[in-house]
C-alpha cells in the first residue's frame, strides 16, 4: 500500500538546519500493525505525519495506492484523511465541549453522510464495543481511557483504510493502554495500522512488523511488500451542509458574549458612518435650500475701490464711491432682471435706535425690501401674523430673532424712531428730519445662521419719500441733489443698491466670487451672500476634520471585530486542527470561521440602518437647538451621488469586507500554523 523511497525531512532553524529524517525507504503491506520506534526525537512522528499528509518531506517520494502523495491536490489531500485515513492520537484530540456521539459521528458528517444514516452507525459501534453507557456524555467528564476509546470509535466510524495512532497508549494507565492495543491489534486483521510507540513492551507483544529509528535513520527496515491492484475507495463526499451549520450555530452560541460585544461595536461604528454621511448630505442640501431663505437675499450693494497711491510709500489709500451706471451696466451685462437703485442709508441708516410701544432699544437692522408684501418670495417666510397689501411705509415685518429679541410677542406693536440729516450745496445747508412709524403686521423665519433681529420695510415707499423731500434753501427736492451729486459724495453712501430675482442673485453671487477672486474694483456685497458663504466654510471646515475622524472609524471598525474574531478563533485553534486532521474540506472551515464575521458584522449594519434614521433625527434636532439649523443631518437613504439606494449598498458592502477581513486573518493564520503543533498544544 505504500512505498517510501529516500525520505528526508529537514527542519529549517535560525542558526542551522536539522534533520529529523534522513534517506528512508521502505514499503508497507495493506493490513497488520505497524510500528514504529526510537527514541524521542528520532522522527518517529515525523514519518507518521508525512504518511498522513500532515506534514509533506523536503525529499524522497511516498507512493499510497500506486500515486505520489506529493503531487495530491489540496482536494486530494483532504479526501485521502477522511476517506482512507483515521488517526488516534496519545492526547485524544476530542472535541470536549462536544458529547461522545458527536465525536464519533463528525468523520461521517465532515463526509456529508446524512443523520438518518449516520445515527444506526454510531449507535451500533457504540454497541459493539460494550461502550453505549457513554453515547450522550460530554467528552471533558469521561476518564483518559474513555476518551481514548472514543477516540478509536471516531478512527473506525469511517472504514478507513489505514488507521495511523500517534502514541495512543502514552497517558493511559496499564489496564487501558492493554485494553487500547487489543483494540488495535484486531482492526489490524482487516487494515493497516501505523503505531508510533516508545514502549517495547507492548510493541513486541502487538506489532506484525517493526521500524526502528535513530537519529532520522531508519536501522531496522520491515521485510518488502508487495500489494497487486488498488484498493478502491469505498464512499465519495457530499455536501456537508448539516456539520458546517451546527458547528457554526455551536460556536456562534458558545461566544454569544464577544458576538454580542461585537455587535454592539459595529453598530456604533456603522451608526456613526451613516451619521457622519448624513451631515455631509444633509449640511450641502441644506446650504442650498436655506441659503435664499433670507428676505434680504434678492439684494446686494456694488461699490467701487479706488486707491491712491501715496508718493515714497508702499502704502496706498482705498475710497469707496458708487459706480457710474455705464459701469453698473457693463458689469451686469450677462445678468438679466437686476436694476440699480439709490442706496438712501445716509437718510435712513441700515442701524438704527427706536422705541417699540414707546420703550427705547437699541439699534438693529433695519433692511429695505423691494416688495415688502412678498409677491416676489413665498408667503412660507411667514409663521405668524400677515403680510403687508401693498408697499407702506406704516407697516414692516420683523424676523424671529427680533421677536426672541424682545422676548414677546410683537405684532400689533409700533416701531417709532427719527434720523436728522443735513445736506449741503455750495454755502446753502438744509436740515432735514424724518420720522418713521411701523406697525408690526408679521413674523417671518429666515435662515437662522449667524442671523441677527431685522426690521423689514418698503424701499419703494422710502424711495418715494426721499425723493418728494423738498429742500427749501437748496432748491428742489433731494432727488433733483442727489442726481448733481458727484459718485463719491456720502449722499450716494458710496455704493449702489441692486435688485433681482432669485435666479439673478444665485448668478450676482457667483459674479461676486468672481470679482473677489480676481482682485477687482468693484465689489458686491450681501449679509446673505456673506452668511451663505461663512455657512459654506464652516461646513468645509468641519467635513474636513470629519473626514479623518470617519476614517479613523471605519479602521476602528474594523480593528474591534477582526481582533474580536481573531480572539474567537484563537480558543478554536485546536478545534480547527482536529477538523484540518479529519480532511474538513478549505471551503467547510471557511464557511464556518467567515460565515460568523459576516453575521455579526451584518447584523451590525442592519442594526445601525434600523437606528439611523431616529438618531438622524435627534442628532439633527439636538444640533437646531444649539445652532439654529434645521435639518443638518439627513441621510440620503433613496439616492446619493445619482446612485439609487447608495448608502445602504455602501455600508452593506463595507461589512462584508470587513467580515471578509475578520473572517480571511484567522484561516491565513491557520494555514501558516503547523496543525501537528497545533494537535500536540495542550
Amino acid at each position: 500500500m505504500f512505498e517510501l523511497r529516500e525520505i528526508g525531512k529537514c527542519y529549517h532553524g535560525k542558526s542551522s538546519d536539522c534533520w529529523a529524517l534522513k534517506g528512508i525507504s521502505f514499503s508497507l503491506p495493506s493490513k497488520g500493525l505497524v510500528a514504529i520506534q526510537g527514541k524521542s526525537g528520532s522522527g518517529k512522528s515525523t514519518l507518521l505525519n508525512i504518511l498522513s499528509t500532515i506534514e509533506s518531506p523536503t525529499e524522497g517520494t511516498v507512493i499510497f495506492n500506486g500515486k505520489e502523495l506529493s503531487k495530491f491536490t489540496q482536494r486530494e489531500k483532504e479526501d485521502y484523511r477522511n476517506l482512507w485515513c483515521s488517526f488516534v492520537y496519545q492526547h485524544f484530540n476530542l472535541l470536549e465541549d462536544q458529547t461522545s456521539y458527536e465525536n464519533v459521528a463528525l468523520p461521517l458528517e465532515l463526509r456529508g453522510e446524512k443523520e438518518k444514516e449516520i445515527h444506526p452507525k454510531v449507535v451500533s459501534l457504540f454497541a459493539i464495543h460494550h461502550i453505549s453507557h457513554l453515547l450522550h456524555k460530554k467528552v471533558r467528564l469521561l476518564s483518559g481511557g474513555e476518551k481514548q476509546r472514543i477516540a478509536i470509535l471516531r478512527a473506525l466510524i469511517s472504514g478507513p483504510k489505514i488507521l495511523f495512532a500517534d502514541e495512543p497508549t502514552g497517558a493511559l494507565d496499564r489496564r487501558n493502554e492493554r485494553l487500547v492495543m487489543e483494540e488495535l491489534k484486531e482492526i489490524s486483521k482487516k487494515i493497516l495500522v501505523v503505531l508510533v510507540s516508545h514502549n517495547e513492551r507492548l510493541v513486541k507483544e502487538y506489532a506484525d512488523i517493526t521500524l526502528l529509528l535513530e537519529e532520522g535513520r531508519l536501522i531496522q527496515a520491515p521485510p518488502s511488500s508487495e500489494f497487486s491492484g488498488k484498493i478502491q475507495k469505498a464512499t465519495e463526499r457530499h455536501c456537508p451542509f448539516s456539520w458546517r451549520s451546527r458547528f457554526f450555530c455551536r460556536n456562534y452560541k458558545k461566544n454569544w458574549l464577544k458576538n454580542l460585544l461585537s455587535i454592539f461595536s459595529g453598530t456604533l461604528g456603522y451608526l456613526s458612518l451613516l451619521i457622519g454621511l448624513g451631515f455631509y448630505a444633509g449640511s450641502e442640501s441644506t446650504l442650498e435650500r436655506e441659503k435664499s431663505h433670507s428676505l434680504n437675499y434678492l439684494q446686494a450693494s456694488l461699490s467701487k475701490q479706488v486707491h491712491y497711491e501715496i508718493e515714497g510709500s508702499p502704502l496706498s489709500l482705498v475710497k469707496s464711491e458708487k459706480p457710474t451706471l455705464e459701469e453698473t451696466d457693463a458689469l451686469l451685462k450677462d445678468i438679466p432682471s437686476i436694476h440699480q437703485e439709490e442706496d438712501y442709508s445716509y437718510f435712513f441708516p441700515s442701524y438704527h435706535s427706536f422705541s417699540l410701544n414707546g420703550f427705547p432699544y437699541e439699534a438693529m437692522n433695519f433692511v429695505p425690501l423691494w416688495d415688502i408684501s412678498l409677491n416676489d418670495r413665498s408667503h412660507s417666510f411667514l409663521v405668524e401674523g400677515d403680510v403687508p397689501k401693498g408697499n407702506s411705509l406704516d407697516y414692516c415685518l420683523v424676523n424671529q430673532e427680533f421677536a426672541d429679541k424682545i422676548e414677546e410677542n410683537p405684532i400689533g406693536r409700533k416701531i417709532v424712531l427719527r434720523n436728522d440729516v443735513s445736506v449741503q450745496e455750495g454755502d446753502k445747508i438744509d436740515h432735514l428730519s424724518f420720522s418713521f412709524s411701523f406697525l408690526i403686521l408679521g413674523i417671518v423665519k429666515e435662515f437662522s445662521f449667524l442671523n441677527s433681529p431685522k426690521i423689514f420695510y418698503s424701499y419703494p415707499a422710502l424711495k418715494g419719500l426721499i425723493e418728494r423731500e423738498e429742500l427749501p434753501n437748496i432748491g428742489g427736492n433731494l432727488e433733483s441733489f442727489l442726481k448733481r451729486q458727484t459718485n463719491d459724495s456720502p449722499y450716494h453712501s458710496y455704493a449702489s443698491l441692486l435688485y433681482g430675482d432669485e435666479r439673478s442673485m444665485e448668478a450676482l453671487n457667483d459674479l461676486a466670487n468672481a470679482l473677489e477672486k480676481d482682485s477687482s474694483d468693484f465689489v458686491i456685497s450681501s449679509s446673505a451672500f456673506t452668511i451663505s458663504s461663512s455657512f459654506r466654510n464652516l461646513y468645509q471646515a468641519f467635513a474636513g476634520s470629519l473626514a479623518p475622524f470617519l476614517l479613523i472609524e471605519m479602521i476602528g471598525v474594523a480593528f474591534i471585530l477582526g481582533s474580536l474574531s481573531y480572539s474567537t478563533f484563537l480558543e478554536r485553534r485546536k478545534q480547527t486542527a482536529i477538523l484540518m486532521a479529519l480532511g474538513a474540506r478549505k471551503n467547510d472551515l471557511e464557511f464556518i470561521y467567515e460565515s460568523e464575521p459576516f453575521l455579526t458584522s451584518g447584523l451590525s449594519a442592519i442594526l445601525a440602518l434600523a437606528l439611523s434614521y431616529p438618531s438622524s433625527l435627534l442628532a439633527s434636532l439636538y444640533l437646531e437647538k444649539e445652532v439654529g439649523i434645521a435639518h443638518l443631518i439627513t441621510i440620503p437613504y433613496w439616492r446619493y451621488f445619482g446612485i439609487p439606494f447608495f448608502p445602504i449598498f455602501a455600508l452593506l458592502l463595507f461589512a462584508a469586507l470587513i467580515a471578509v477581513f475578520s473572517g480571511v486573518l484567522p484561516l491565513h493564520v491557520a494555514r501558516r500554523r503547523n496543525v501537528v503543533e497545533e494537535l500536540r498544544d495542550e
